[in-house]
């Protein structure tokens, strides 16, 4: 049986409260057409991480953490 990995995915993968941009991340932004809001979304990545991911993905059983809010529609 593999251990089941819980990884948290805001802070450590993506640096949002950073001021700059760290060394090695690539910076992407997009927009989600179903927000009613159009502003522009970035995210700071590492490459490495993904390789990284992978591999624990392939020795666990790896699963992503996130806190997000959801409002109810109406």
């Amino acid at each position: 049986m593999k251990p089941l990995l819980l990884v948290d995915v805001d802070g450590p993968l993506n640096p949002f409260a950073a001021e700059t941009r760290p060394p090695g991340y690539v910076e992407h932004q997009w927009r989600l057409s179903r927000w009613r809001r159009k502003a522009v979304r970035r995210a700071w990545l590492n490459p490495a991480h993904g390789v990284a991911l992978v591999d624990l993905a392939e020795r666990t059983g790896l699963a992503t953490a996130e806190a997000a809010l959801h409002q109810r529609p109406g």
